[in-house]
């Protein structure tokens, strides 16, 4: 009878553990279809031309989180009641047995989740609770809970995407075959992008402009995605080709020399100025990591080197058009229509010759590329601090820089980057305009538009409506400004300690723990932090850099021996 009793106890405690993986399982394949839906479908769908676009994309995202918490809901309960009932049935067992009992009530199982929280876990609740407090505080509930016409960024998009972050980094087994998937999918965004800015559309689009380009739509909306995207690609080219034989050039080699290639190509020609500030800024932090290791200083030579390459390229299909392409500015010509990239063409060449010959010698100058990461670092702080100083400077002393005086990038005028100073003069003014509440909590998610509507002086509106007419301004164009806004003091720090703590974690075990994808999404993350700087939220790279941030989080937790050795790898205690 004892043993007829174990057997069924047995029985009864596989029945439960089953059910709980098969709910688990289940949850993996709806998890996988709603990443699929924002890595392949997201960025090509469209329904009009570039007509509604923006609004179309924001609309489908919003269905997609609406169908896939439908379905992601009741599994995640079910889950949860399977692995209750499997916990105490374990605890009647220990007891039964006079063993000593694991189950310590719901104080102790709500410690031990809250201790198996990242940082980044936590600042991601953070940011969930003050999307939630602004929304109750807010004196536009309508446009707070849905978002703003067109951009469709409020609570339920927000939350929606905090969900698909902790569904993804739980319950989302990592399969290459879908991250693989990045690549092919944005390369044709890319490649699009590249050959819109010479008039080809492969894919007829209603209202073609300039302004618009790929199957994304306003250029700034197309940047945001493809850095949030590209660095991923580069960072792998960079990474993993220091591992591989030089001597046997693989066919994956090949294929992300040729997405490195493609990505290049478009970001020159894009016309965003934050792309290339991003690239630059990229471009320095890769060879800061470079400096240890010859292989990797190689690499990044050589990608500078394919970047030169590329605008070299498309300097002899301008000349074949006449110089023309449909969007020009001073920063797309140097880089593809002028000397410069056969400078930087000549300065890598040089570095990987200069290199490769220190490789056969077995002489790698590591201490003198040392000195020039400190240099580049340094040097790159100091610029932007004397060009801060520079533009204050001139702003409140005009012609105080004698002939620099007369360049508008020194003058903090509405005018400044692009609408720049006016887009940062209202989210600073609308901030500053708040009573304390509303400072702490926010007006509301995606609500800046309406709050300045309401509140801004009429000097400010004069301002806003010389610049943007008959359109509202919906964000400040700088996404950290903007969450200051709509989600208060509470929201920024939940959402910039969320992005920071991630990028930090991610390129640690990137580049200490030899773990690539978690690294590569590291570099997603840093160039859409940088470039948002100067950008905002949207549907495509918010939704895409939330999947990145919860397949980052899935592979540190997937890794167990790094996840046991965090505190070493992050600096912490052994």
């Amino acid at each position: 009878m004892s043993n007829g009793l174990k057997r069924n106890q047995k029985k009864k405690e596989s029945a439960w553990t089953t059910a709980k993986n098969f709910t688990a399982y289940v949850l993996d394949g709806v998890i996988c279809v709603l990443m699929l839906l924002i890595i392949v479908a997201l960025p090509f769908y469209n329904e009009n031309g570039y007509t509604y676009i923006g609004t179309d994309k924001a609309q489908f995202l919003q269905k997609t989180g609406i169908c896939g918490l439908m379905f992601a809901a009741p599994l995640l309960a079910l889950y949860l009641m399977f692995a209750a009932a499997a916990e105490i049935q374990k605890f009647l067992k220990e007891r039964g047995n006079r063993k000593k009992t694991t189950f310590t009530g719901f104080a102790g199982l709500l410690r031990a989740c809250l201790q198996k929280l990242s940082l980044t876990d936590k600042f991601a609740l953070l940011y969930g609770g003050s999307i939630l407090l602004s929304y109750f505080c807010s004196d536009y509930k309508e446009t707070a809970f849905w978002g703003a016409d067109g951009w469709m960024m409020g609570l339920f998009a927000q939350l929606t995407l905090l969900a698909f972050y902790f569904l993804i980094s739980r319950f989302w087994t990592p399969k290459k075959w879908m991250l693989r998937l990045f690549l092919p999918v944005s390369a044709a965004v890319f490649l699009l992008g590249y050959v819109n800015r010479f008039g080809i559309y492969p894919i007829n689009m209603k209202l073609q402009h300039p302004e618009f380009i790929s199957t994304i739509g306003n250029i700034n909306w197309y940047c945001g995605y493809l850095v949030s995207v590209f660095f991923g690609g580069y960072y792998l080219l960079w990474q993993c080709g220091s591992t591989w034989n030089r001597e046997k050039v693989t066919w994956r080699r090949w294929l992300l020399m040729a997405y490195v290639a493609v990505g290049f190509a478009t970001l020159v020609t894009q016309g965003s100025m934050s792309g290339i500030v991003t690239l630059a800024v990229m471009l320095i932090v890769t060879f800061c990591f470079s400096a240890k290791d010859s292989k990797k200083m190689l690499l990044f030579w050589q990608e500078t080197l394919l970047l030169s390459l590329v605008c070299l390229l498309t300097f002899g299909i301008r000349s074949i058009f006449g110089g023309e392409i449909t969007y020009q500015d001073g920063m797309v010509d140097l880089l593809t229509y002028s000397v410069f990239p056969v400078i930087t063409m000549v300065l890598s060449a040089f570095f990987v010759m200069g290199i490769m010959r220190s490789e056969k010698k077995g002489s790698y100058p590591v201490g003198f590329f040392r000195i020039m990461t400190r240099i580049a670092a340094a040097g790159s702080a100091a610029g932007a601090a004397l060009l801060i100083g520079m533009i204050a400077l001139n702003t409140l002393c005009p012609g105080s820089l004698g002939a620099l005086s007369e360049y508008p990038v020194f003058t903090f005028t509405p005018d400044w980057g692009s609408n720049r100073g006016a887009t940062w003069r209202a989210g600073i003014a609308c901030f500053l305009e708040q009573d304390f509440v509303h400072k702490l909590v926010g007006v509301g998610s995606d609500c800046m538009g309406e709050c300045l509507n309401d509140t801004a002086g009429a000097e400010l509106k004069s301002i806003l409506a010389e610049r943007f007419g008959m359109l509202n301004l919906r964000n400040a164009h700088n996404e950290w400004l903007t969450v200051l806004v709509n989600n208060g003091v509470i929201g920024f720090v939940g959402f910039v300690g969320m992005m920071v703590s991630a990028i930090g974690r991610f390129l640690r075990y990137g580049l200490k723990g030899g773990q690539t994808i978690i690294g590569a999404c590291g570099f997603c993350l840093l160039a859409y932090t940088i470039n948002n700087m100067f950008s905002f939220q949207q549907a495509v790279n918010t939704a895409t850099i939330f999947v990145i941030l919860g397949i980052g989080e899935a592979y540190v937790r997937k890794h167990t021996s790094f996840f046991i050795a965090e505190d070493r790898i992050l600096g912490g205690q052994k």
